[in-house]
């Protein structure tokens, strides 16, 4: 058996991201493991459960997705 790919869906919209982790749930590869609505609960989901894809928005309450990406792609440890 293959393991499946963690997924992490971050976005503030509640329906949207229920239909995007509803899409991706149907691929028996992908396993979406958290929905966040903010940049500090996708922070605290990435620590915790340690998704190898995130499913990020750009604009978010607490700050924007790309400058979150950029930080993730530049340091060792997420922040």
């Amino acid at each position: 058996m293959i393991d499946k790919i963690k997924t992490l869906v971050v976005e503030d919209k509640i329906e949207l991201a229920e239909m995007i982790a509803a899409y991706i749930g149907q691929n028996p590869a992908y396993e979406v493991v958290g929905i966040a609505s903010s940049l500090a609960d996708a922070r605290f989901i990435l620590n915790t459960l340690k998704p190898k894809l995130i499913i990020l928005d750009n604009y978010l309450p607490d700050g924007t997705g790309i400058n979150w990406l950029r930080k993730l792609r530049t340091s060792t440890e997420p922040d």
